[in-house]
């Protein structure tokens, strides 16, 4: 705690031999002190209490000297004050020499034992504070090794600060705090389990910088600066966040006479560096005091600031502004940081911030209690106080200051709001924040939020596997983590209408809007049309399973979330005479290929997928991700099973008949054909003549269906194979049409058999999945070195008028091996 640097006329000078004889003594002691360390990190935890341990041993200090921001082309602890300014876009109006720590040299003895530290009352903490700022001789400058301290006798503000382990930041910022003129003391609570901010805070400001250690885990930061101001002796209050650079003359620029009814804070901006200046206050403590403080049944982040400056509103103070140029944010990104784990913690998960502050004021609203000086006494956290009682300077002279540093621990918690409520309120209201986040800020209409589900997830299918976090998320949560507007990587919406007239339509629209969300980077709803029947995709697609195949394949995290169908039955111009958040949304209908679709990056999109285009585009040019897509689909685990029960369909000819007229009359003539080459071919590879081929008849409608195995089984040359009927055929098989369940099975059983013959009207949805299924039998059957063997057709000429007709042509695909 006491003093950093040595001067150099300080130094004594040492006996070569002495030097020589000690480096012998300490090789010949590291392995001793290694295993002594292995010791006490195994046995600390039992040793002294948790609060107390030391946090910061030789190797932690070391990599923490090493730390650097924004990795390669960033800034570490030995950029030049120019380099540093320049990286955080620090103005010219902030003339500081801004340079970052290097913790390796730091020597922290603080919080070590019990003996060092003694229990005190707010109060006694209080009373040795005045009695030690009014004994304080005013500050030379250059006295600490930092030129220019603002300190000053005369000066009537406390300046307060907390935050958990963004050491980095705060190294920087206090370097500013401490050169405002006119600030009289800084109170600064660490309110973390690592004591990192604590050093980093004494490091830089020195004996004048009150610190209190809280260890918690769980930031809080209404309760983290109500301590803090509680800790204040000055009349003034000035609140800044650990990310905060000020100007020298901060104060001078904003006047505030003692009885003034005023506070100062930043309005509501679209510059993203105003913005978050908004937690930034200065006031009169009386003021603060008055209406209670931050709200601390407010421990999660958001709103905490707003609830205060409504209640310091309705007070009679009148709101005064801040002069922006005075104040610089800097912005924290924990991925930037190589000391993180040294310094053993924990990334957090980015969560919503404009959710939190729609949720936090949602919750204040029902429990319709305004925080005031009666909920603090009752529901204020509660504390005991340990201080130092002194230590050595690194000169062996006078104690230090013995009132500057205060380990602090929580007695008592404030309730959470969430507790209060209770825990179905607390999940109706969420939502509630959620859809309107999204509508009001996102602009995703009412009609599609109404449909997006709030329920969270527990396992996954029959195999109850356990979810990570984010897997545990609603669709609804999903949805507005990534979209949150304030999050730098905040992302756009996909709406899908894909068609539902067949499985195979839908299969492709599937895909391609899968693969236009993930290479887009867009969170995707999938919608379907306004239809007579109802269909629940999550009954036919195991989208779980999808995801976790699509990981393993591409290395893409994705998540498909499907609203139902599309309400909107006219232009979205038309529907945002109902709902302004179509206005956001750019319509586009399908006139090309998935790879060609050109979105607007800045705008929500709603894409319709009725028509397919698909027929000039060779196999190798569809996108590798587009056909990792279709093969890792995967039906539900009921249909599935209903697949598996056909057998083995290896040696199996499967026929798949379109549902035109041509093709009503023509239908015995065509499986002639059809046979014919099937022969063939069992000839060519020398099967035995008598041995019947295996066929399975499939189709658009039930009725072609049954009459092509009527007419095979009259003929009596093949042996036919028919896959479980599904109880979900009933109604729909009675009108021709099957069920999308149905042609869902269908097609992965063709999929499966070994030669598959399709006559000339093919829909154009088929001849994409044809294309797609390369890769899917590459993925099912990687043994094979080349999937598609035989490609077979009776088309001789489609030029020559005496060439064959259309409703007697066939094409076949055949795979020789699994």
């Amino acid at each position: 705690g006491g003093a950093l640097t040595r001067s150099a006329s300080s130094t004594p000078k040492v006996d070569r031999g002495m030097v020589q004889a000690l480096a012998v003594l300490m090789l010949l002691a590291i392995p001793f002190l290694v295993a002594k360390n292995a010791m006490l990190r195994h046995s600390v935890d039992h040793a002294v209490p948790v609060a107390l341990q030391p946090q910061l041993d030789p190797d932690d200090a070391a990599a923490l000297g090493r730390a650097e921001i924004g990795g390669r082309g960033g800034i570490d602890s030995g950029s030049s004050p120019q380099d540093v300014a320049a990286y955080f876009g620090v103005g010219s109006s902030i003339e500081a020499d801004l340079t970052l720590p290097d913790l390796s040299e730091v020597e922290w003895r603080a919080f070590t034992h019990d003996h060092d530290l003694t229990p005190a009352t707010a109060e006694q903490i209080l009373d040795a504070r005045r009695d030690t700022l009014a004994n304080e001789p005013e500050t030379e400058e250059g006295t600490d090794g930092l030129a220019g301290d603002g300190f000053s006798k005369d000066g009537s503000v406390s300046l307060i600060a907390a935050c958990a382990n963004h050491w980095m930041h705060l190294s920087l910022a206090i370097q500013t705090w401490r050169r405002v003129r006119g600030v009289r003391e800084i109170v600064f609570v660490d309110w973390s389990q690592g004591q990192h901010s604590a050093k980093v805070a004494r490091m830089f400001g020195g004996e004048r910088v009150f610190i209190v250690h809280v260890n918690e885990s769980q930031w809080v930061l209404s309760q983290a600066y109500n301590l803090a101001a509680s800790f204040t002796t000055q009349s003034r209050l000035l609140k800044v966040d650990c990310d905060t650079l000020l100007t020298d003359d901060f104060l001078e620029r904003h006047q505030l006479g003692e009885d003034q009814l005023a506070y100062y804070t930043v309005s509501w901006s679209d510059n993203t560096n105003e913005r978050r200046l908004r937690g930034v206050f200065y006031t009169q403590k009386k003021h603060f005091d008055a209406v209670g403080g931050y709200d601390e049944r407010i421990n999660t982040y958001g709103y905490d600031d707003i609830d205060l400056y409504k209640r310091l509103d309705e007070s009679g103070l009148a709101v005064l502004e801040l002069d922006a140029t005075t104040m610089h944010h800097m912005p924290f990104e924990e991925d930037h940081f190589d000391a993180l784990e040294a310094a053993n913690i924990t990334k957090s998960t980015p969560t919503a911030p404009t959710f939190m502050v729609r949720r936090n004021r949602l919750l204040l609203k029902h429990l319709n209690s305004p925080w005031n000086r009666d909920l603090v006494e009752k529901l204020s956290s509660q504390y005991s106080f340990r201080v130092e009682v002194g230590s050595v300077d690194d000169s062996g002279g006078d104690k230090s200051n013995p009132m500057t540093i205060v380990l602090a621990e929580q007695l008592e918690k404030a309730p959470a709001l969430a507790d209060l409520v209770g825990e179905s309120v607390t999940h109706r209201i969420e939502a509630e924040a959620r859809r309107l986040m999204l509508h009001d800020d996102c602009l995703v209409p009412w009609d599609i939020l109404s449909q997006v589900s709030d329920k969270r997830r527990v396992e996954i299918g029959e195999d109850a596997v356990a979810l990570t976090p984010e897997q545990e998320m609603s669709d609804l949560e999903y949805v507005s983590n990534a979209l949150d507007p304030s999050l730098a990587e905040g992302r756009k919406l996909l709406v899908a209408e894909i068609p539902t007239r067949d499985a195979f339509s839908m299969t492709v629209g599937l895909t391609w809007s899968i693969f236009m969300a993930v290479s887009r980077g867009r969170v995707l709803v999938v919608v379907l049309p306004k239809a007579e029947h109802s269909v629940q995709l999550e009954e036919l697609f195991d989208m779980e399973r999808t995801r976790d195949r699509l990981k393993r394949m591409v290395g893409v995290e994705m998540r498909l979330i499907f609203a139902h169908e599309w309400s909107c039955s006219s232009t979205v111009d038309e529907c945002a005479q109902f709902d302004h958040a179509y206005m956001d949304l750019d319509e586009i209908f399908m006139q090309t290929t998935p790879e060609l679709v050109v979105m607007n990056p800045a705008k929500n999109v709603v894409l319709h997928l009725e028509s397919i285009f698909d027929m000039q585009r060779p196999v190798e040019n569809i996108p590798k991700l587009e056909r990792h897509v279709f093969t890792a689909l995967l039906p539900t685990r009921n249909l599935l099973k209903v697949i598996r029960k056909s057998g083995d369909m290896s040696e199996v000819t499967a026929v798949f008949l379109s549902d035109v007229e041509p093709m009503h009359a023509s239908l015995p003539n065509w499986l002639d054909e059809v046979l014919k080459n099937v022969v063939k071919i069992r000839s060519a590879d020398g099967i035995d003549p008598s041995e019947k081929p295996k066929v399975m008849v499939n189709g658009a409608n039930h009725s072609t269906v049954d009459r092509a195995n009527e007419i095979l089984e009259s003929w009596g040359t093949v042996e036919l194979v028919r896959h479980q009927k599904l109880q979900e055929d009933g109604d729909d098989a009675a009108g021709g049409a099957y069920s999308l369940h149905h042609q869902l099975v269908e097609m992965q059983l063709l999929l499966r058999c070994k030669r598959i013959y399709f006559d000339d009207f093919l829909p154009l949805e088929w001849k994409v999945i044809i294309k797609y299924s390369l890769a899917w039998r590459k993925y099912n059957a990687p043994s094979l070195a080349n999937d598609m063997r035989r490609q077979y057709t009776n088309v001789i000429d489609r030029s020559r008028p005496t060439g064959i007709s259309r409703d007697l042509i066939y094409h076949g695909y055949e795979f020789r091996t699994w």
